[in-house]
């Protein structure tokens, strides 16, 4: 076996170009998928589409070019698309590109720390039914799961006093599938009846936002990303991200349009510019023109005690987890928590964090 990986490795030094187009015809046919189960096709595509100007994309060799090096960044990297684009890549060295924490690093790095029962953690995080179990206190809001016919009559007991409600795919990620429901135009009945044919849900009580947060956009709950890492009964951050919806919309994921900037960990002030996924950049908020760098977030000291104790709370076997806390009227509260990627991070500042997580996950 080890000279059959020998002969691959050499291979793939010898033939690049080759084995990269391979791959991609591949891909196109079969629909191979990247670590994390997206579509290596579709996912090549549309982001050239987003980053690639028109005069590239016409021109076939370049095209060709480019796609290559993102599959070879794959290989060696664990890069998708994406992260590829969001990263500048095609404009970094090997060694700079070395440096960058792609999902797929970031996700066996924590399997590393976490050890055998890394399914286990992992599947708690995915399944925001089942991270609720494990941190309820920490929510500080009613909540209700939507899993099969029997939740009807605990739904229907969620619903008694409230005028809306915010719904959740129960495994969804990037605010996709989120909608908001007013009880005053659809009854309890008709709500469930919809969400339960569309899969499982977690169904809150909607935030209500505290005043300086909702500057940023009125329309979500604007939420910060903290990475939380525990080693024995120390914890520590590092790059916490703001994340905060456009108008209109009800999520503040970038995935979904939203805009991101970088704090400091230590002071709570905003480091970077706003940015988004499709590589804009916004020295103020497009719509409030609300100022990013130099502008602090409320609250900070509060934040990082708060952050402690929720992490102090899970299992032991949590070594990491991405968490998102909003401001409410009544202070800091937790949204979710997950193994949460750096993209937004590294693609605000530039560089790659993959040294300072693996310090900072590993002892």
């Amino acid at each position: 076996m080890k000279l059959i990986e020998m002969i691959k490795n050499l291979a793939w030094k010898v033939f690049p170009a080759y084995m990269a187009d391979s791959l991609y015809k591949k891909a196109e046919k079969k629909g191979i998928e990247w670590w994390g189960q997206r579509d290596c096709f579709s996912d090549v595509e549309e982001n050239c589409k987003i980053f690639l100007s028109k005069k590239q994309l016409e021109d076939p060799a370049y095209k060709r070019s480019a796609v290559r090096d993102i599959i070879l960044s794959y290989r060696k990297y664990g890069m998708t698309a994406n992260e590829y684009f969001s990263y500048g890549f095609p404009q970094k060295s090997a060694s700079e590109r070395d440096k960058y924490l792609s999902r797929m690093r970031k996700d066996m790095l924590c399997m590393n720390a976490t050890g055998k029962n890394w399914m286990d953690v992992l599947a708690q995080l995915k399944d925001k039914n089942k991270f609720y179990s494990l941190a309820s206190p920490f929510f500080k809001r009613k909540t209700c799961k939507i899993d099969c016919d029997e939740d009807r009559g605990n739904f229907k007991l969620f619903c008694q006093g409230l005028d809306r409600l915010i719904a959740k795919p129960s495994k969804g990620a990037c605010g996709k599938g989120v909608e908001i429901f007013s009880l005053l135009e659809k009854s309890a009945d008709v709500v469930f009846d919809y969400l339960r044919s569309n899969g499982s849900y977690i169904v809150e009580e909607l935030v209500k936002q505290d005043a300086r947060m909702a500057e940023w956009n009125a329309s979500s709950i604007n939420t910060i990303r903290y990475p939380s890492f525990r080693k024995g009964d120390e914890y520590t951050s590092i790059v916490p991200v703001l994340r905060v919806g456009r108008k209109g919309n009800i999520v503040d994921n970038a995935g979904s349009g939203g805009c991101f900037a970088v704090i400091d960990p230590e002071t709570g002030c905003i480091m970077t510019d706003g940015y988004d996924e499709s590589g804009n950049v916004f020295k103020s908020h497009p719509d409030s023109q609300k100022v990013f760098k130099g502008t602090c977030i409320p609250e900070w000291d509060a934040l990082k005690q708060f952050a402690i104790q929720v992490h102090a709370s899970l299992p032991s076997e949590h070594k990491y987890v991405g968490f998102d806390f909003a401001l409410s009227e009544n202070g800091w509260v937790i949204i979710e928590g997950n193994w949460g990627d750096l993209i937004l991070q590294q693609t605000a500042l530039g560089r790659g964090f993959y040294d300072e997580f693996k310090k900072a996950l590993l002892k």
